[in-house]
């Protein structure tokens, strides 16, 4: 996924219109490309294709009602892919900001989805958690989850968030790479969405956030913060691993790789320092610096300032040049 942040517009401006590609199945229905790139930001348009799902929204959400309706527009990359969302009895108007796109499973078609609603106690910038609802849309079952909030008492990171299925054993889809698209029905898998606690660096006892499909509620999950921990950590965006124990990996680009069993019983961090130096902080390392995994390959890229050879001129002269 791209980066993401809170959009600029909303409010009373009329919303984005999504491209004209993706909509309905561009390939008639045919196979998926083995991966996509997503849209963070997902737009306010009511389509409709084979991916669709809809959830009746539970009573009680602030400010939200009717039915739900997300809809996966996907094309084979360089091209973007996108979501639409489409509130059955909610006008553009009634939403600060559009739906985004908060973790994606890497193998396994779950994608976590946060819809805000107005709040006129605080601006767009500084949504109210209380405000943010949470969907999962699960692309193998064509289904979505409404998760309950997750109160103060479960306060979150959001730029920590992971999104994986609990290993099923008894499972029949062995296929390394699923693609978000609905599949031949299966036993439908338990999911867990994991965070670090809002306070987490600094804490002698921090806790992950924790939901569990299984239970349907949240929970704190104790973590050891193991030996040497980093001084600094602040998460630019979080990989899901995955395996038996669920293991995921928030990254600072410009310092280090922390590890974390989130299904283990009493998780453990451990670290990775980044091999090039922290940069600069006043800008987005996103922007000269990304992580991403391959297999059994963790591939980190970092663009750097290279001295252009000056003996023919009094003007110092740099130029980037991009490292693997």
């Amino acid at each position: 996924m791209a980066d993401y942040g809170y959009p600029d517009g909303g409010g009373e401006e009329e919303p984005p219109a999504p491209p004209a590609y993706g909509y309905p199945d561009d390939d008639g229905g045919g196979e998926r490309p083995p991966f996509v790139l997503i849209d963070p930001v997902a737009y306010f348009a009511d389509r409709k294709n084979s991916t669709t799902a809809v959830i009746d929204m539970e009573a009680g959400a602030p400010n939200l009602r009717g039915r739900l309706q997300v809809t996966f527009c996907a094309v084979a990359p360089p091209l973007v892919s996108y979501f639409c969302v489409h509130a059955s009895h909610m006008d553009h108007t009634e939403f600060p900001v559009e739906p985004r796109i908060l973790a994606t499973e890497t193998d396994g078609g779950l994608v976590l989805l946060c819809v805000a609603t107005a709040d006129p106690d605080h601006p767009i910038q500084q949504l109210s958690p209380e405000n943010c609802q949470y969907f999962v849309y699960d692309a193998l079952a064509r289904k979505l989850h409404q998760l309950p909030q997750p109160g103060f008492q479960h306060r979150l990171s959001e730029l920590s968030l992971a999104i994986m299925r609990k290993p099923n054993k008894s499972s029949k889809n062995t296929s390394k790479h699923v693609s978000l698209r609905p599949q031949e029905a299966e036993a439908e898998a338990d999911f867990v969405v994991a965070a670090q606690s809002y306070i987490f660096w600094g804490k002698e006892s921090p806790h992950l956030c924790i939901y569990d499909s299984a239970v349907k509620t949240w929970s704190n999950k104790p973590v050891v913060m193991g030996s040497s921990y980093p001084e600094h950590h602040i998460p630019s965006k979080t990989l899901t691993m995955g395996g038996s124990n669920g293991t995921v990996a928030w990254v600072d680009l410009w310092r280090n790789i922390v590890f974390c069993d989130v299904l283990a019983e009493r998780p453990k961090l451990s670290y990775l320092n980044l091999p090039s130096e922290p940069g600069e902080e006043d800008i987005n390392p996103r922007s000269v610096r990304d992580i991403a995994v391959f297999g059994n390959t963790i591939k980190y890229v970092a663009m750097l300032f290279h001295p252009v050879d000056t003996s023919s001129s009094k003007v110092p002269s740099l130029r980037w040049v991009a490292t693997a």
